[in-house]
């Protein structure tokens, strides 16, 4: 947004695309704070926007005008930054690599990738007593190779004792789940 500032009832074809960020900012914080209101996404500064904004003005001690100036915009976007963060779901890692196809790790292979392999088996012997005990540590051992066989036949997986891509995945299902559940 420019030093110019974004006025109620605009309608002007060039404020559009800037009231249309505003709203995108408000109604994320809407969905989080009932007290300021659910608006439309249309690029129209009308009563409900101009509304939202006097509430996030009130809330965040600015004057309350209803006016989007460059410290309300400011504001509005730190908040919305903010709000993502906050409530957004934790966001996935995905640390099996996609290439070569056909990647596999197994038996006396060390890496961060089996490290993370036995965080993951370690909390599903919780919910698979039949994994054994779980190594820690970055090498995949005799262990790991019989837990992972173990996970393989229970989830109906080729039991080679090696992690591929579809052992990994469904790893990583199954942990979620886990994690989920026990939340």
């Amino acid at each position: 947004m420019n030093n110019a500032s974004i006025q109620p009832e605009a309608r002007h074809e060039n404020d559009a695309p800037a009231v249309l960020e505003i709203q995108t900012y408000l109604r994320q914080l809407a969905h989080h704070d009932a007290k300021i209101p659910f608006v439309p996404l249309d690029g129209i500064y009308a009563s409900r926007t101009r509304e939202a904004v006097s509430e996030f003005q009130r809330q965040s001690g600015l004057p309350v005008t209803g006016v989007v100036d460059q410290q309300t915009f400011e504001r509005l976007y730190l908040a919305y930054l903010r709000s993502l963060t906050e409530v957004s779901p934790p966001q996935a890692i995905a640390p099996f690599p996609r290439e070569p196809e056909g990647y596999t790790i197994g038996q006396g292979e060390g890496s961060d990738l089996v490290m993370i392999l036995h965080i993951l088996l370690r909390a599903l012997a919780q919910v698979y007593d039949t994994l054994g005990e779980i190594p820690a540590g970055m090498q995949y051992t005799a262990q790991t190779e019989r837990a992972v066989r173990e996970f393989q036949q229970r989830n109906a997986l080729s039991g080679t004792g090696r992690v591929d891509r579809p052992t990994w995945n469904a790893l990583a299902r199954a942990f979620n789940r886990t994690v989920t559940n026990s939340q």
